[in-house]
C-alpha cells in the first residue's frame, strides 16, 4: 500500500497487455490530480463525477495498454474483468455518459431471480444449464460452458439480458439491478420462409 497526496495505491499488477493500478482516495480533488500527473487525460466534464465517486467511497482501477513489440499493425486489446462487493448489483454508468451522444447497452445479469433495471427492457431470461463435457441439450436451453463465467456465475439460477438505448440524461445515475420473480423470456427467430408465413 502506497499513501501520499490523499491517494492510496492498493495494488499494481500486469494483466495481459495492461499495466493496472488500483487506487482509492481520501480527498476528492486528489484523484483527478494524480491521474493527470500520471499521464491520463480526463474527458471534459469527468472531474466532478470522479470526485463524487471518491466521496461515495468507490475504488478505481486505471490501466495503460502496453505494446512490447509494436509492428505498426492494428490489434485489439483483450477485455478486462473486475469483481467488487456491493450491497446491490450495480453497473457504473456516470463516467460512460460524459461526452456521450447516446448509446445502446446490453447487460447480462446472473443471479437468484429475474433481473430488472430502470430504463431497461428484458430481452431474454432463462434458467441456464452449466454442462460439463459433451451433452445434448434441449434446443431452447441456455447452455453456458465458458470456464470463467462458470467460475463466477455457475451457482446462479437465472440469466437475464437487459437492453436499453440510453441518452446522456439517462446516464447521470449508475444502473442499479433489482430482483423480481422469475419467468422465462425468449427471443423467437424465424427463417425467411417462417417469417413470410407468419406475416402473411
Amino acid at each position: 500500500t502506497t499513501r501520499g497526496q490523499g491517494i492510496t495505491i492498493l495494488s499494481q499488477s500486469r494483466v495481459g497487455v495492461y499495466d493496472t493500478t488500483t487506487i482509492t482516495a481520501r480527498d476528492p480533488a486528489a484523484l483527478p490530480q494524480w491521474l493527470e500527473e500520471n499521464g491520463f487525460v480526463l474527458t471534459p466534464g469527468s472531474r466532478p463525477i470522479i470526485e463524487d465517486y471518491v466521496r461515495e467511497g468507490w475504488v478505481f482501477v486505471v490501466a495503460k495498454v502496453r505494446r512490447d513489440n509494436s509492428t505498426g499493425e492494428l490489434s485489439a486489446p483483450h477485455p478486462l474483468s473486475f469483481t467488487f462487493p456491493s450491497e446491490t448489483p450495480v453497473y457504473p454508468m456516470r463516467l460512460t455518459g460524459v461526452g456521450s451522444q447516446g448509446l445502446s447497452v446490453e447487460l447480462y445479469v446472473f443471479g437468484p431471480k429475474r433481473a430488472a433495471a430502470r430504463g431497461f427492457a428484458v430481452k431474454e431470461c432463462h434458467q441456464p444449464n452449466w454442462p460439463t463435457g459433451l451433452r445434448l441439450m434441449p434446443p431452447d436451453s441456455l447452455a453456458i460452458g465458458h470456464p470463467t463465467l462458470r467460475q463466477w456465475a455457475g451457482h446462479t439460477r437465472v440469466a437475464t439480458k437487459l437492453v436499453a438505448n440510453l441518452q446522456p440524461a439517462d446516464m447521470r445515475q449508475d444502473v442499479r439491478i433489482s430482483w423480481v420473480p422469475f419467468h422465462a423470456t425468449r427471443t423467437t427467430y424465424y427463417s425467411s420462409l417462417g417469417a413470410w408465413r407468419m406475416g402473411d
